[in-house]
């Protein structure tokens, strides 16, 4: 006999999880087919397949093994013990241990029986030796597919009294981070926000089309409406919001009803209802603005969305989103935003579950079904495996009718987003296909195009963003992840951000150097530039030469001819230019970044000469405009550094420590004189 725990049976932090088989009798069957007790997703665990072996299995597996009926009976109650809370990803890393070391067993084997040598088959976790562990490591299996099983002999050999087996377990290689720059992420959610505009766009244009009077004006509206009129005959015909395939052919074949209706079921689901693009693009844009992990995102409950989705209580324009992280114990991420603010998380979430409202209304409609099927197969003490079939059907709907992100698929049926199916639109993922048209976007641009990049990967360039624009603000990164700790984000950031950023620029640094040493260039001015903005070009690499090769004057001014100064400036022909009134010489001065000193030095003389010398003299000259043009070559340099230059300069004229030329010694101003 089979006993039950209640449909509401209340899990270890209070929620409430889906009925629990727990056999009374253990039999076969029921130790090696089990459900996890996860207090969120409890998920079906068969371990028949290591008992049978998938030798003659025509799945593409990568590991083949013969079964071991005694070894994994005797590993079944320890490996339900083990996994009883694991999530379902974590518990498919445990099984791909297990093939592998099954796998792993009947090689050893295979070399023995190879070599002559007499090695019985392993039926007994205590028998594994040494020779197994080489085997491992010759196979490279290290990390968790390692450490995994070896938990599980450990535990066995434990509770026989013998000692553990301390193999060293081989790390995996550490993931490389890869987060491209600034740029082609701002232009990834940039498009994003199109897609979702298009999508909030499309579910308007149905909404207008499905009113009374509505005319279409072309040949796709004019489908649209067919379409709907139909789909509205076959609600009314069924009864049902949501007709499967078969009742809106009547029992007719897929070409009989193309050709009678000239409709095409998939065309109709996608063109009708909320479909996987349209779901998609709503998730997303609020992995876009969130910062949240897509699980954080996937754990959001419809059933109770006024709990984690509300006004914000002391201002009903904003709304507060509240998601729980279960890799931080359940500790809420609140997010605080606009309700007016069409790409906030906020109004797409809102809104996602107002135009999926009927779609749930039918998954708790076929639930109650499920459930009553279930209670049925119990009565009739159906087979165990039965029983399990029929609770994994009730398990996925309850996931569904929790889901925010429901649609409906191109074969129909309703479907959502979970961290199983992945968010894939056909046979792809719908990230991949936004990724394609931002690289064909960027490529087009002649930019660098973004490699690999994750959901997860959403979170990480809002923190970089985040990072960036504020100066490097550690308590704004941990506000913004809603991180509860600063040294969580301390250490988020160092093997995220910081500690990825630094091997790029060494590695940048050090391919940037010798190929300058290839050239027999090496400038410091070349290899920054290339550190920090990229390639040099040669008209660049040609102004450099220019600027190095150019002389100076005595006010640090550049000349682009020396030997031939203006005849205004200088009489006599042949020679150097013995003038050095750059200010007044736009034929041939270039104004450098050094030159900030010698101006100042210059417009400060200027001021001096104007007030010793008689103002007649003053105005017959060109003084007033080479102190003007000093003045105004001042202003594209900084005001701070200007000022603390023309301050030095002052001083030192006033105090004789520095000879205006054209000036007697006795012609010098007092120095009280100057600053009054």
């Amino acid at each position: 006999m089979i006993r039950f725990y209640n449909k509401n049976h209340a899990a270890a932090d209070g929620s409430l999880i889906p009925a629990l088989l727990v056999p009374e009798k253990i039999t076969p069957e029921s130790l090696l087919v089990f459900w996890t007790h996860h207090p969120v997703k409890p998920t079906l665990v068969d371990l028949q397949v290591f008992g049978t072996g998938n030798l003659d299995s025509d799945t593409r597996c990568k590991h083949k093994f013969s079964g071991r009926p005694t070894l994994i009976r005797q590993i079944a109650p320890f490996f339900k013990l083990i996994s009883r809370y694991y999530s379902k990803s974590t518990l498919n890393t445990v099984m791909y241990s297990m093939r592998s070391w099954f796998s792993l067993m009947d090689d050893v084997e295979k070399e023995a029986a190879f070599l002559g040598v007499d090695f019985a088959k392993i039926e007994d976790v205590c028998d594994l030796s040494f020779i197994h562990y080489q085997e491992a490591c010759k196979k490279n299996i290290k990390g968790d597919r390692f450490r995994f099983f070896l938990i599980i002999v450990n535990t066995i050999r434990q509770d026989r009294g013998l000692p553990k087996l301390y193999w060293a377990v081989g790390e995996k290689k550490p993931v490389a981070r890869y987060l491209p720059h600034a740029r082609p992420v701002l232009l990834l959610r940039g498009i994003l926000k199109e897609n979702w505009e298009q999508t909030r766009k499309r579910w308007m244009k149905l909404d207008v089309m499905r009113t009374d009077g509505f005319e279409p004006s072309t040949v796709f509206e004019s489908k649209l409406c067919r379409e709907w009129e139909f789909l509205k005959a076959a609600q009314i015909r069924c009864s049902q919001v949501f007709p499967s395939g078969d009742q809106l052919r009547e029992g007719s074949n897929p070409k009989d009803f193309t050709a009678r209706t000239g409709f095409r079921l998939y065309e109709m689901w996608v063109n009708q209802f909320e479909n996987g693009t349209d779901i998609n693009s709503a998730f997303h844009m609020c992995l876009a603005v969130t910062a949240w992990n897509p699980a954080v995102l996937l754990s959001l409950d419809a059933s109770c969305s006024e709990e984690w989705l509300h006004d914000h209580p002391s201002d009903q324009t904003c709304f507060v989103l509240i998601g729980t992280k279960a890799r931080a114990g359940g500790n809420a991420q609140p997010i605080v935003g606009l309700w007016k603010t069409k790409f906030g998380a906020g109004s797409i979430i809102r809104l996602v579950l107002e135009r999926t409202t009927y779609l749930r209304r039918q998954l708790i409609h076929d639930l109650a079904e499920e459930n009553a099927k279930l209670d049925n197969v119990i009565s009739l003490q159906a087979p165990h495996l039965d029983i399990l079939k029929q609770y994994e059907k009730v398990v996925q709907l309850q996931e569904g009718t929790k889901s925010v992100w429901l649609y409906v698929a191109r074969k129909g049926g309703i479907s959502w987003i979970n961290e199983s199916k992945g968010a894939k639109v056909g046979h792809v993922t719908y990230l991949t296909t936004v990724l394609h048209e931002t690289n064909q976007r960027l490529r087009h641009a002649g930019q660098e195009v973004i490699g690999n990049f994750t959901p997860s990967d959403f979170r990480d360039a809002f923190a970089e963003y985040v990072w960036r624009h504020s100066g490097g603000n550690v308590v704004a990164v941990m506000r913004a992840l809603t991180h509860s700790r600063v040294s969580t984000t301390q250490k988020y950031l160092d093997n995220n951000l910081l500690n990825a950023e630094r091997d790029g620029q060494f590695v940048s640094f050090v391919g940037n150097l010798f190929l300058l040493i290839k050239e027999g260039n090496v400038q410091p001015s070349l290899l920054a530039h290339m550190q920090k903005i990229g390639n040099v070009s040669a008209q660049q690499k040609d102004q450099l030469d220019l600027h190095r090769k150019i002389l100076q004057s005595r006010i640090g001014v550049g000349c682009s001819n020396p030997l031939n100064p203006p005849e205004r400036l200088q009489s006599k022909k042949g020679g150097f230019c013995s003038a050095h009134r750059c200010l007044v010489c736009p034929e041939n001065a270039v104004i450098l970044r050094e030159s900030l000193d010698g101006i100042s030095m210059r417009v400060e003389e200027l001021i001096e000469i104007k007030f010793q010398i008689p103002i007649e003299a003053w105005m017959s000259s060109d003084f007033q405009i080479e102190l003007q043009n000093g003045i105004y070559a001042l202003g594209n340099f900084d005001r701070k550094q200007v000022n603390q230059s023309r301050n030095l300069w002052r001083s030192k004229i006033a105090s004789g420590s520095h000879h205006v030329p054209g000036l007697t010694i006795n012609q010098r101003r007092d120095i009280s004189e100057i600053n009054r």
